[in-house]
């Protein structure tokens, strides 16, 4: 099968990039031939030209929602290339280009699906949606916004995002203190680490106060408080909210990092994850990366992040906007493997049973390979 991707940018922007790129390789490694139409390029290039992927762009994508149609002459280059790859099915990821997915589709005579990773944000919904062959939807959050928008729910599939358990395996205490050495962290105290976008609506400000009920805790208790890792690109010049709690914190006690596309190094030296989202959050790719690597995930009750922590993992979620008690349940978990030892391994194993990724690769598949059956014949009327 012959597969036209698209993605934003050559780059690790956010779980969108990441889930396309790690489905791209899964596909491949099937026998798939996927090419990948670009908005920017970026450091993800040697990855897609390593697994064979022609590479295309690059493009326009954008939409003009005031007048839509007067962005598909911007389209034809892309759809010229479409039409020279001869490929099977064409595969949108960000619903907002959907009239560059169908500009292309159309020049290709190839039918087009949709993964839905994101909420509605487009008016016109039901109208622009008309032509897709059938829509993935990364939860069942997801999928019924999408429908509540006026999609039709017999074209939604939910196909929940996961992660290649190899990618992000099981880490213990050697391979805590292995990263710890490797990061310069401290090799005895608690770590939690939080990353993604550091930015208010992700709840960053929410954790830095959380962090001081937990440091007043442990103080109060006689323990280290431990250090507190942020992997993102904070600016506080922009928020003087946001600048003020990251110096409230002592410098000892926070690490921030650069955004990277490995955070495994970070989860092996935690103790602890946090999801602070405030946000409707389509999925919270952050709880399925940190407990597949045996370790708890703290997070807020928002989006479809409790559609992920139900079967025994509830505990794990607070309340979004309460720092006191998102603190409370940093210091009551950063000892786990002294109070709860079992917990790094339950974690694991519901990741491995709730969010097998062969599953998920395979009903990706199914959805392309079933479009692709169903492929108009170049040249038919």
């Amino acid at each position: 099968m012959k597969v036209l991707a698209h993605l934003l940018a050559l780059e690790p922007l956010g779980g969108v990039e990441q889930c396309v790129l790690e489905d791209t390789e899964a596909l491949v490694a099937r026998g798939h031939r996927v090419a990948v139409a670009y908005g920017h390029d970026g450091s993800l290039r040697p990855t897609y030209e390593a697994l064979g992927s022609p590479l295309g762009g690059p493009f326009a994508f954008s939409m003009d929602t005031r007048s839509p149609w007067r962005m598909v002459p911007a389209y034809a280059p892309a759809a010229r290339w479409a039409r020279s790859l001869d490929v099977d099915v064409v595969w949108l990821n960000r619903f907002e280009h959907i009239l560059w997915g169908h500009a292309v589709a159309r020049a290709a005579r190839r039918p087009l699906i949709c993964t839905l990773h994101e909420v509605p944000m487009l008016r016109f919904t039901r109208v622009v949606g008309r032509g897709v062959h059938h829509y993935t939807a990364v939860s069942d959050h997801v999928r019924d916004a999408w429908i509540a928008e006026g999609l039709p729910p017999e074209r939604i599939t939910t196909v929940a995002n996961a992660v290649a358990g190899s990618a992000y395996a099981a880490a213990g205490v050697p391979e805590r203190e292995a990263a710890r050495r490797e990061l310069d962290l401290p090799p005895e105290v608690p770590v939690v680490l939080c990353y993604g976008r550091l930015i208010v609506e992700k709840g960053v400000l929410d954790l830095l106060e959380a962090w001081q009920v937990h440091r007043r805790q442990r103080i109060d208790a006689g323990l280290p408080v431990g250090v507190l890792v942020l992997l993102g690109h904070p600016d506080p010049t922009l928020d003087p909210l946001l600048r003020e709690a990251l110096t409230a914190v002592p410098a000892e006690e926070l690490r921030i990092h650069p955004a990277t596309r490995d955070v495994v190094p970070h989860l092996r030296a935690s103790d602890v994850v946090v999801f602070p989202s405030r946000m409707p959050e389509a999925f919270g790719r952050v709880v399925v990366e940190g407990m597949s690597t045996a370790r708890p995930v703290l997070a807020t009750r928002v989006g479809a992040v409790p559609e992920l922590l139900t079967g025994g993992m509830d505990d794990l979620l607070v309340d979004v906007g309460d720092p006191r008690a998102l603190g409370r349940r940093i210091s009551e978990l950063v000892d786990w493997r002294r109070d709860d030892p079992g917990l790094g391994a339950a974690c694991r194993a519901w990741v491995e049973r709730r969010f097998p990724y062969t599953d998920h690769v395979d009903r990706l598949e199914g959805v392309l390979a079933d479009a692709a059956r169903r492929r108009p014949v170049r040249g038919a009327r």
